[in-house]
């Protein structure tokens, strides 16, 4: 019924293939496509999503997906590795308005993001959308003939060796898979003695950026390891979170608190019109009289009678006529 419903949509001379996931593996269709060398793209679908890889004589030279484009992937990619700072970003992004240019072509023209560097990305990207496509077991296939597929500078070709590899991983290991795809950007957990391939507190990605192996490869060891236990992932649930997440919330109340009574005492020193309330007047220059004092017993540990702020200048004498308080 699925076959059939696809296969209307598209005119039959153009249809080679179509099923489901759960029937065929995609190690299974790609082999089909590279022995009979197909130029064509192979759509997978799941829900709303939907998943193109492209071939061209039978080899697999592309993949993307239909809700982002591979610049954009890229430069999501780009920004949360770490690779380079915000600040750089944040500066590209002034610029590209003026030089009327992509975030992404600015970063690359202005040297922030070597070539070297921009291919390694987009060749991750790549791979994932084939991953993503593997790991959807329950999709539909669709395989579409196509006269020419013209090639993605930068991206290097996948092998069925290497859709070979990826496949056997992910059966193996479908959970780790699957929460290590969503995951390139959070913060690994290791010792640096059994995953030097890994750096402690850096992304997942920022790691496989660091290092020489590809995507495939460098996913396949980080996942086998995953299962081991040899690494971990941070996470937000775990205690020295919490309490890291309270530090810097407690810092930041103190730091506002700090600036209000700043503020506070800047304001206190002023040249106020005094107002004609006589009662509102007295209760202003007490209370600022009674914060200085505090002020003061907070800084020396000592606590100052007002005849001693008095005799220091500390308070004027005029204030303490108007805060109606007794020198003692």
């Amino acid at each position: 019924m699925v076959r059939e419903a696809i296969i209307e949509k598209i005119p039959s001379s153009y249809v080679l293939m179509a099923g489901s996931l759960e029937d065929r593996s995609l190690l299974d269709i790609v082999t089909e496509i590279e022995i009979s060398k197909y130029n064509g793209i192979l759509k997978i679908t799941h829900n709303k999503s939907e998943y193109r890889l492209f071939f061209r004589e039978g080899v697999l030279i592309y993949a993307d997906n239909s809700k982002d484009s591979l610049e954009h992937c890229a430069l999501d990619m780009i920004k949360k590795s770490g690779i380079i700072s915000m600040e750089t970003i944040i500066k590209s992004e002034r610029k590209k308005n003026t030089v009327m240019k992509t975030l992404l072509e600015t970063l690359i023209d202005d040297g922030k993001v070597s070539i070297m560097v921009y291919s390694k990305i987009i060749n991750a990207v790549v791979r994932r959308n084939i991953m993503k496509a593997i790991l959807n077991k329950k999709s539909n296939f669709i395989f579409e003939s196509r006269m020419n597929v013209n090639e993605i500078q930068g991206v290097k070709p996948v092998s069925l060796n290497n859709i070979k590899s990826i496949e056997q991983t992910i059966d193996r290991f479908p959970e780790e898979s699957r929460l290590l795809i969503d995951s390139l950007y959070t913060e690994v957990v290791s010792n640096e003695t059994t995953t030097p391939y890994l750096s402690p507190k850096k992304s997942f990605i920022h790691s496989f950026m660091m290092t020489e192996y590809d995507f495939f490869r460098f996913f396949s060891m980080a996942v086998a390891d995953y299962a081991e236990k040899k690494w971990s992932l941070k996470s937000r649930s775990k205690v020295e979170t919490v309490l890291e997440s309270i530090a810097i919330y407690s810092f930041r109340t103190f730091t506002v608190i700090v600036l209000v009574i700043f503020l506070y005492l800047i304001a206190m020193t002023q040249t106020f019109d005094i107002p004609n309330d006589n009662y509102s007047r007295q209760s202003m220059f007490f209370l600022r009289l009674k914060t200085i004092q505090s002020i003061t017993l907070f800084e020396t540990g000592k606590k100052k009678s007002v005849k001693e702020l008095l005799e220091e200048g500390v308070v004027r004498q005029k204030d303490l006529n108007l805060s109606k308080i007794k020198v003692e």
